[in-house]
């Protein structure tokens, strides 16, 4: 069972479900906090920046091929190292999608090989962080 708590009636139906639940073994109950969401005027603003957009691009004589062969620029965050650089590069030496799985031979394989594929293509290397609290 999975709950959207938004409103009090929302709150008052789950707390009526989960006193019906029979005691006859172990639950698990999570309750984390979801991130907002796009307000009703950003919806309403994002209709007519997609319609003005597009006629803009047409009248420019732009196709979608034109503009969705240039690249956009985007700044590397932590999730996107893991996601685009690091998991790829694991699954095609280990097999194993999970960061959870590889040895730690094959951590340090995955490493080496992309340590060394970001250095010799754009000269920038990252030493593997040691934690020296450890000894």
């Amino acid at each position: 069972m999975k709950l959207h708590l938004s409103t009090q009636d929302r709150i008052n139906s789950a707390i009526k479900q989960l006193a019906e639940i029979e005691p006859n073994g172990e639950y698990q109950i999570e309750i984390k906090r979801l991130p907002h969401k796009r307000t009703l005027q950003q919806n309403k603003s994002l209709h007519l920046f997609k319609g003005f957009l597009a006629k803009e691009l047409n009248k420019a004589g732009l196709t979608a091929q034109e503009v969705l062969a240039q690249a956009v620029d985007i700044e590397w965050t932590p999730e996107m190292v893991l996601e685009l650089l690091w998991r790829r590069l694991q699954i095609v030496i280990t097999g194993k999608k999970s960061t959870t799985e590889p040895t730690p031979e094959e951590y340090i394989e995955i490493y080496e090989t992309l340590n060394r594929h970001i250095g010799s293509k754009f000269g920038v290397h990252v030493p593997w962080p040691v934690d020296k609290t450890r000894g």
